[in-house]
């Protein structure tokens, strides 16, 4: 089932933040990673990679083994098959969770796996959402990987002004203080689990830029 239906999300040991916008996709991804074996735990962690010609992925979840392997791995077949539209990466990222979720039915494990897909095909703004939870895409203009069911609308309207807001038609800035007002959120009320070095990334239908969050309490 594919729906475009603004959604919040829950994921586990990290906090993505995607928002589309009339003219681009904001993304927000905290840095702090814990290993759940030795509770090792690092701030510098990149959680938004371009894995295709101006496609960017997000990756989180829990208990697994090698994230950054997996990433190569991921890189690698997407190259090797030629698999440069946002549809063919789709398709490949599918199978891959589904071969996830088969191995993690095998093996008995805790694991869950999270893939954030974001990017444009046919000039069209794309924030996919794709995991081992679930068998479906789903397709939305705003998502937050965390558990903010009841305060992620009334934050929205909060910020802007109490109108409806519709992210088809809202500027980046605005989507930018969405997104960090967000993470500034999931700082304070789960500062075991979000934290580190955020990551701020600006996706154009044709370009990537990555930027600097403006909060001093995220950078």
């Amino acid at each position: 089932m594919i729906t475009n239906r603004p959604k919040v999300y829950t994921s586990y040991m990290t906090m993505l933040v995607g928002v589309s916008t009339k003219d681009r996709i904001v993304l927000l991804a905290d840095g702090k990673s814990t290993d759940t074996d030795t509770e090792e735990i690092r701030l510098d962690v990149k959680k938004i990679h371009e894995v295709a010609p101006n496609i960017v992925l997000c990756i989180s979840g829990m208990y697994l083994d090698d994230p950054e392997k997996m990433l190569k791995t991921i890189k690698w077949d997407l190259m090797r098959n030629n698999a440069t539209t946002l549809p063919e990466v789709q398709k490949y990222l599918t199978d891959y969770t589904h071969s996830f979720i088969w191995a993690d039915m095998q093996n008995e494990s805790k694991a869950k796996l999270h893939l954030l897909l974001v990017g444009y095909y046919l000039d069209t703004p794309h924030i996919l959402r794709i995991s081992s939870t679930k068998d479906e895409v789903e397709n939305c203009s705003a998502t937050v990987s965390e558990v903010w069911k009841n305060t992620q609308k009334e934050l929205i309207r909060g910020l802007v002004h109490g109108k409806k807001f519709e992210y088809s038609k809202t500027n980046y800035d605005k989507a930018e203080k969405v997104a960090e007002t967000l993470m500034e959120k999931g700082y304070k009320i789960k500062p075991d689990e979000v934290g580190g070095k955020s990551v701020l990334c600006h996706v154009f239908p044709h370009t990537i830029n990555w930027k600097e969050p403006t909060s001093a309490i995220i950078k």
